[in-house]
């Protein structure tokens, strides 16, 4: 799901009738449910003005206004789109699928920016994308030669800049506000941060340890009981930011976010 900040609503998918639904945060009244992909949306991701989808055939729109058409739509995939992005600041809108590929688009009219082959021969999935208004592209999945997970900075004009083999499995990531750094979390409860374009490790703490320390080693254990984090976001930088996680044991978690270290809240 994403959240339309213009509207105060929440975008969901992923419905059995292939339409994304805009719901009211304050009343839970569904507002929008809208209908033109003629399979499964998988993600949606949300501007001001603007809500972007793409489904299981690989096709990604725009939409604006009253949302009842697309602005544009296009075929980006030759398989199902699990991750998308957009960036205003950029202009772009990134998606990528289990064809190893991420697809840069124009965000106001669709055209087509490139392709970049995220995977090596495009042989693996595309899990997650993210866009850093400094001009970077970010780039997480497994490979089907190795079964790792890796994680990979572009270029928005397709250059590769740092390519990095992790030992953990990652269902999330999110990016700080400044464009410079990447925190992943995922199974075995294992977080880990990383300056965005060297992928250089940094400080990394145990996040369901109320005892804890910074700590400066490669990736920690959260606890014995290895909850699986499947949630996080960074709240808006206004004063003391936090870093929300949620875990598989329905769990949430929150913590002080500085760029220099990740603090625990208790």
């Amino acid at each position: 799901f994403a959240f339309h900040p213009s509207t105060n609503s929440i975008i969901t998918c992923r419905h059995y009738d292939c339409t994304w639904k805009l719901t009211d945060c304050a009343t839970g009244i569904t507002k929008v449910s809208t209908s033109f992909h003629t399979s499964p949306i998988t993600c949606v991701c949300a501007t001001e003005a603007a809500v972007f989808t793409s489904s299981n055939d690989g096709v990604t729109a725009k939409w604006a206004a009253a949302f009842e058409h697309p602005v544009w739509f296009a075929l980006s995939h030759e398989s199902p789109v699990v991750t998308m992005d957009v960036c205003e600041k950029l202009g772009l809108v990134a998606t990528g699928g289990t064809d190893g590929v991420v697809v840069l688009r124009e965000s106001g009219g669709g055209k087509l920016v490139r392709v970049v082959k995220a995977v090596g021969g495009g042989k693996g999935c595309v899990s997650h994308v993210r866009l850093s208004f400094r001009g970077y592209l970010v780039a997480v999945g497994k490979s089907q030669e190795s079964g790792h997970d890796w994680i990979c900075t572009f270029s928005v004009n397709g250059e590769e800049i740092a390519r990095k083999k992790v030992e953990m499995s990652i269902n999330v990531i999110v990016m700080s506000e400044d464009g410079y750094e990447l925190i992943v979390g995922g199974n075995s409860s294992k977080l880990a941060k990383f300056k965005l374009l060297a992928l250089k490790e940094r400080s990394l703490f145990d996040s369901m340890d109320k005892t804890h320390k910074a700590t400066n080693s490669a990736i920690v254990e959260l606890t014995n009981s290895s909850p699986h984090i499947t949630a996080m976001t960074l709240t808006p930088l206004e004063g003391c930011q936090q870093l929300v996680l949620g875990t598989n044991t329905g769990m949430f978690y929150v913590y002080r976010y500085s760029p220099r270290l990740i603090d625990n809240g208790s």
